[in-house]
């Protein structure tokens, strides 16, 4: 048994224990086997300390997360709250979430999909392209293959589904977040992290070039619409060879 199988057994048995409403229906996807989880998580589930709740999250402070995916005000909490202004848009904090999450025990980080709500892309914040979850920026190192499990990738999720109850009621996301522009991506990751899609790859042998290169083509188009407006254009070799 390699690693990765025993990673994703790993997953599988602790999945069972903290998360027993998920049902596995893992199928072998592509060119390995995929396990696929579906199951519906409630993060709020009580009026009590919500608003020390989302204080602390709108400020990255440490939540308690408790099996089956209920997310609570930390007890031992020192911190001095406030009722923030886009609390009051907060119409119902007690959303459920019909998820799908896949993975394969390996390097590939897992996937988390929103089934219901069932919204537009466009109404999310913080997904990926096949409308994954992106809970985290993955590199920052707070996930790892070898150290953590399923498990371990939920807790960050039920905080993505958090933020995304405020978002889609207040317009706000609270907390920190990573950008997504091509520029900040190429400006913020060492070449040696981890790629920002997920795939474990280091960042300069997965999505680096691809980026560099659309940036290039977004700077190549914006001087081709530019010179079709301008008729007095001159492409900058002709101009050092006119100076001359």
């Amino acid at each position: 048994m390699n690693h990765s199988t025993l990673r994703l057994e790993t997953s599988i048995t602790e999945m069972k224990q903290f998360y027993p409403q998920f049902s596995l229906s893992g199928a072998p996807i592509g060119t390995g086997p995929i396990a696929v989880w579906k199951g519906s998580v409630q993060p709020i589930q009580t009026h009590a300390n919500v608003v020390e709740l989302l204080d602390d999250i709108s400020c990255d402070r440490p939540v308690q997360i408790f099996p089956g995916g209920r997310v609570e005000h930390l007890a031992d909490c020192t911190a001095q709250h406030e009722e923030r202004s886009w609390m009051e848009e907060i119409t119902n904090p007690f959303l459920p979430f019909k998820l799908e999450v896949t993975y394969g025990g390996n390097s590939v980080h897992p996937r988390a999909y929103v089934v219901t709500p069932a919204l537009p892309a466009s109404a999310w914040r913080h997904i990926f392209g096949d409308g994954g979850v992106c809970p985290f920026a993955p590199w920052q190192r707070v996930w790892s293959w070898t150290a953590h499990s399923l498990v371990d990738y939920m807790d960050h999720v039920l905080l993505w589904i958090i933020k995304s109850i405020v978002w889609l009621q207040a317009r706000t996301w609270i907390g920190k977040e990573a950008r997504h522009e091509k520029e900040y991506l190429l400006s913020t990751i060492h070449p040696k992290d981890q790629c920002w899609c997920g795939s474990g790859n280091k960042y300069r042998s997965c999505h680096r070039s691809k980026d560099q290169r659309e940036i290039f083509d977004g700077f190549a188009a914006i001087q081709r619409e530019y010179r079709n407006r301008n008729p007095y254009f001159i492409e900058l070799p002709q101009r050092l060879r006119l100076s001359v």
